[in-house]
């Protein structure tokens, strides 16, 4: 037992220390949002069909490249998936759309998606969350990982909203990145809870031929402005 625990800290000193590409896979799950009485209310090839749509969220897996101080993270391609009932409403209920680019040295942090019928580029900055650490602490894939609780404001047709983030970082991949644009943490974040869905690490590899280019295709927009487009046109559609 102790040799096998003085390897495994070896391993994760390697990681940490000489870990510069990576490939990390991320599986996605979700609870049903409607109640038992709401589901019967529902017509029912649409119920089956929602039904459905969670058991397909075992296919969806996100794929993080990293690459010295760059990221990019995106869902993985698959004809197989594509061809599954009622896939195109279970990519929409994984929740991370798009192209998720990161240079956590230089704090840029882009989003490339398809909305509205056109492309855009949204830029933020990776040190808009704020973080707070606890020592509440757990395992993930032989990782000692901790808790990290933020807070991040969305808008929709209602209004604003404060949603709360937590993050499961390991101090033993010290790669400050994670899912989409979430880093900024003294470590590889390995689970990411939001918005009622989980994206738990399911591989940890290191790839000596990763490439990671930063996306230039779409209009260049700030997250607010990004909202305010989609606040017209759901108004246009809505009148």
């Amino acid at each position: 037992m102790k040799n096998l625990r003085c390897f495994l800290l070896i391993c994760f000193f390697g990681f940490s220390l000489n870990a510069q590409s990576l490939e990390v896979v991320y599986g996605v799950s979700t609870e049903l949002s409607l109640t038992k009485e709401q589901l019967e209310k529902i017509p029912a090839q649409i119920r089956e069909d929602y039904k459905q749509s969670f058991t397909n969220l075992k296919h969806i897996k996100y794929i993080l490249q990293i690459k010295n101080t760059t990221s990019l993270f995106k869902m993985q391609e698959s004809m197989k998936n594509e061809a599954l009932r009622g896939f195109a409403f279970t990519k929409v209920m994984a929740g991370f759309s798009g192209t998720y680019y990161n240079n956590y040295q230089k704090d840029i942090a882009l989003n490339q998606v398809n909305a509205f019928g056109r492309d855009f580029i949204i830029r933020s900055k990776m040190k808009n969350m704020k973080w707070k650490l606890s020592k509440e602490q757990k395992t993930i894939k032989g990782f000692n990982v901790y808790k990290a609780r933020g807070f991040e404001t969305i808008k929709n047709n209602s209004g604003e909203h404060e949603i709360p983030i937590i993050a499961w970082y390991t101090p033993e991949i010290n790669l400050p990145v994670g899912p989409a644009n979430y880093g900024n943490l003294p470590g590889l974040i390995l689970e990411l809870e939001r918005n009622k869905k989980t994206y738990t690490v399911e591989s940890i590899e290191e790839k000596e031929n990763i490439e990671i280019e930063r996306p230039s295709k779409g209009k260049r927009v700030t997250q607010a402005e990004f909202e305010e487009i989609g606040a017209k046109v759901m108004k246009n559609l809505g009148n």
